[in-house]
Parts: structure tokens; C-alpha cells; sequence
């Protein structure tokens, strides 16, 4: 990974800064309106305005660039002697060099797997699934992070619910660079032949893994995650819940909570029962794919983990359960959090929900869930990850990060490429050691002593006794 600065602007910058400097410099009659001059920088401006558009894609850095233009184009044609007109084009004329200089988000980093990472999107039984694999096909295009139009309008409506009535076109501009962004997974690439002999796994089968993405997010707004495991061997089904978002975020009770969770449970469920019948994947793959269904997996963050810990608890044929920072309010202490599942269980905390949303009892409520799974004959494991916020498990602390910490949102911004690293490692090595281990080792300790000894070295990553 690496810092991403917005360069493709500072050509519009310059224009702005010479055209700023004609006006200063020659303010007079003959020089205002619609004259040749005129005319041929007010062309230039607006030309270099859409060149960054199609070139690096318009940002926050986008908007001072703009409210800029706006003002040298009016300074032109009224040939304004305004103090206040020059002023106010000189302000947003520093605060768009500035941001370009020091406005950067991260690049989402590479699978680290031996196989590169396939994607294709599909719909089944009305769920929209998106399906990260291990391949080795190249020759197909990226996928894109913003798969469908209504990611970004998820952007909107709760920027709506939360802040009042924003102006569409400004969230239209601040985001219009994350709708191009590639996420590393080939589209449309050929599955990896399972006879490979890069695959160690001696049954030749498939560890499927569903995955539940957080309120307001999207079915590839993890893809971090979702390619890292791909590219180790894993096929990932990550789920598009397709919320009512309004109706979650304006009605905050735990009714409409559980309500939506009903639906979520529902929709990965159904995922399985097609993973069984095996008819989910054998259109798009030209024939049956093996699975080893005996270790299916589910995954998920925030809203996502109470929808995977929810499903784990319902459903007997979850066999390993990973909880990313869950959200486990909507789930009953006593007769869901207090029952043992018939799974193993993984739950990484951030350092700092809980601290900023004790009413939420994160904490509470992960333990409880922890500590209930003692004497279960499965492997749990609980961890508060140091210096990780909430926001570090998603895509989006890398490309709005920025943002996210002027909202107070993120803490640890410059720690984010560190923190997914950590957290993308620690779950590729629970998938290996844990639910790949089984292969050769069903003593549960036994695991989970190699699974400590393999992140003893990891920063920030410690597990408490259960």
C-alpha cells in the first residue's frame, strides 16, 4: 500500500494562480467582459476542471477547486474591483493547493495469497452475491469497488439521516474518484483448478466462507479481507443486504434492529441452503464446484457480525464463526448471547467503540458471547485489538480516512495500513490453523495453542483467556 495524493489537479491549480495574477495585475476596463483574453482563460479553467474528472477523478479536493473557478470566471466577466471577490478567490485558491499537497488517501492493498483473487457478481434467490475465488487468470479487467450505483446512493441516504438535507451533487463530487476505484480481484476470471498443486488442501474442496458487511456498507466495501482470503484458497460469498437504511438509522431502537436482522439471517441462510444444493455456482463455473461444507465459515463486521453470530447461533451448519467488532445489541443476553454454539468462534474487538458507545456494551456483550463457549469442545478466541478503531476493518478507512477523521470517526488514521495488515493476517491465519487444522488435528488446544504462537508477533494483537 501507499499514499495517494491528488495531483492530477495541480494543473488547474497553476491555471487558477495565473489567471488570478492577470486579474490582479491588469484590473482594468479593457480587460473585462467577454474580450478574447477573457474568453481564452475562462476556456482554460474550465478544461483543466474536467481533465482532473477524467484523469484522477473528482474529490473533496474538487470542491475548493470549483467555489475558485467560480469566483476568477465572475471576476472576469464583471472586471469587479471587489476586495471581497478577490479575497474569497485567493482563500479556496490556498485551500486547493493545500489539499492537494496534504489531502492523500491509501491504495487498497494487494491479495497476499499464491493465487491471484477472481470476482464476479451474482443474484441468487433475490440475494446479490459477491464471489471472491483463487485464480490464476489474468487476462480479465478489475473489478471495481462501486460495483452497482446503489453503493454510492447508500453514501448519501445516511449522510441525509445523519446530517439533514445534503446536497446530492456535492457528495457526487467528493466520491466520484471511489466509484472507479479497482479492488484486486480479476472479473470474470476462471476458478483455479482444484488439481492444482498450489492447493495444500489434500480433499480438494473449496472452504466456503460467507460474508456480512456493516450497516450502510456494501458487498465490496471489504474486499481487503475478501481478496486476502481468496488468494490463500478460499472462496468468499459476501452477502449485499441491500438495508433500509433510513429506517435502521432514523428509528434507533432495538425493535427495527432485530427487525432487519431477521431479514440478514434470512438472506445468508439462504446462501447456504444454495451451497448445498449446489446449484449457487455451477452455472457460473460451467459445472459443480467441491466445497467442504463441514467447514463453512461465516464472517462479518459490525451490523455484519451480529447478522454472522445470529446466523451461527440458529444454524447448526456454521462451523466457524468470525466476528469483526460485532454489534451484538439487537441479540438477547440471556437466550442468544449465553448459548453455546455448535461452532468455533473468533471475535477481534477495536480499541475504541466500546470507550466511544459504552450504551452499545460492546465489551459486555462480546465476553458474555465468549465466555458462554467454555467447555463448548470448540476453539474460541477473543481479542481487543490495540490501536485499531472501529472503521479499521473496511475498505473505506483507506480511501476516506481523511474525512473519517475529521468526523472523529477514526483515531489511528496513520496507522490504517498497519492495523488492516494485522487484521487481514490474523484471519488468514485462524482460517489455516483453525479451520484448515482440522484436516490434521482435532485436539482444540492443540489448534489454538499454534494459532497464539503464530500471531505472538503480530503488534497490537492479544488474547485474553477464556
Amino acid at each position: 500500500m501507499g499514499r495517494v495524493y491528488h495531483y492530477s489537479s495541480l494543473p488547474s491549480a497553476i491555471v487558477q494562480f495565473l489567471c488570478l495574477s492577470r486579474i490582479i495585475i491588469s484590473s482594468d476596463a479593457s480587460n473585462s467582459g467577454l474580450n478574447q483574453a477573457n474568453i481564452f482563460a475562462m476556456l482554460l479553467l474550465i478544461s483543466t476542471l474536467a481533465l482532473t474528472r477524467y484523469v484522477g477523478g473528482w474529490s473533496v479536493v474538487t470542491l475548493p477547486h470549483i467555489i475558485c473557478t467560480f469566483f476568477l470566471i465572475m471576476l472576469m466577466v464583471t472586471n469587479s474591483q471587489s476586495v471581497l471577490l478577490y479575497g474569497v478567490a485567493a482563500l479556496f485558491w490556498i485551500i486547493h493547493l493545500a489539499m492537494i499537497c496534504f489531502y492523500y488517501h491509501y491504495e487498497l492493498p494487494k491479495p497476499t495469497g499464491r493465487f491471484k483473487a477472481g470476482f464476479m457478481n451474482i443474484t441468487y434467490n433475490n440475494v446479490s452475491i459477491s464471489v471472491f475465488y483463487p485464480t490464476e487468470d489474468i487476462n480479465k479487467p478489475l473489478a471495481k469497488l462501486f460495483h452497482a450505483n446503489h453503493y454510492l446512493e447508500n453514501v448519501y441516504t445516511i449522510a441525509t439521516c445523519l446530517l439533514g438535507r445534503v446536497p446530492r451533487f456535492l457528495l457526487a463530487i467528493a466520491n466520484h474518484y471511489s466509484t472507479n476505484l479497482p479492488i484486486h480481484a480479476y472479473e470474470g476470471a476462471r476458478l483455479t483448478s482444484l488439481d492444482d498443486p498450489s492447493f495444500e488442501n489434500t480433499d480438494k474442496k473449496l472452504i466456503p466462507i460467507i460474508f456480512s458487511h456493516g450497516l450502510g456498507a456494501h458487498c465490496n466495501a471489504y474486499s481487503t479481507i475478501c481478496n486476502t482470503l481468496a488468494s490463500h484458497g478460499y472462496i468468499v460469498f459476501s452477502v449485499d443486504h441491500s438495508d433500509d437504511i433510513v429506517g435502521v438509522v432514523t428509528d434507533r431502537t432495538l425493535q427495527v434492529a432485530k427487525k432487519y436482522l431477521v431479514k440478514r439471517v434470512s438472506q445468508c441462510r439462504t446462501i447456504i441452503d444454495g451451497l448445498e444444493k449446489g446449484n449457487l455456482l455451477s452455472e457460473q463455473f460451467n459445472g459443480p464446484v467441491l466445497l467442504a461444507l463441514d467447514k463453512l465459515t461465516i464472517m462479518g463486521h459490525s451490523y455484519g457480525g451480529a447478522t454472522s453470530a445470529a446466523t451461527a447461533i440458529q444454524d447448526s451448519r456454521i462451523k466457524n464463526c468470525v466476528l469483526l467488532d460485532p454489534y451484538l445489541e439487537p441479540l438477547d443476553k440471556k437466550e442468544e448471547l449465553e448459548k453455546k454454539l455448535s461452532s468455533n468462534l473468533l471475535i477481534l474487538e477495536s480499541d475504541t467503540w466500546d470507550a466511544k458507545r459504552p450504551h452499545l456494551e460492546i465489551r459486555l456483550r462480546n465476553k458474555l458471547l465468549a465466555k458462554s463457549q467454555a467447555q463448548n469442545g470448540k476453539v474460541t478466541l477473543y481479542s481487543v485489538v490495540g490501536r485499531s478503531d472501529h472503521t479499521s476493518f473496511a475498505d473505506n478507512a483507506l480511501f476516506t480516512g481523511q474525512l473519517l477523521k475529521a468526523s472523529k470517526l477514526i483515531k489511528y488514521y496513520g496507522e490504517i495500513e498497519e492495523m488492516m495488515s494485522l487484521i487481514t493476517s490474523s484471519i488468514q491465519k485462524y482460517m489455516k490453523i483453525i479451520v484448515e487444522g482440522q484436516r490434521e488435528n482435532n485436539d482444540v488446544n492443540l489448534r489454538m495453542e499454534r494459532y497464539l504462537e503464530a500471531v505472538k508477533g503480530i503488534p497490537n494483537l492479544s488474547f485474553e483467556t477464556i
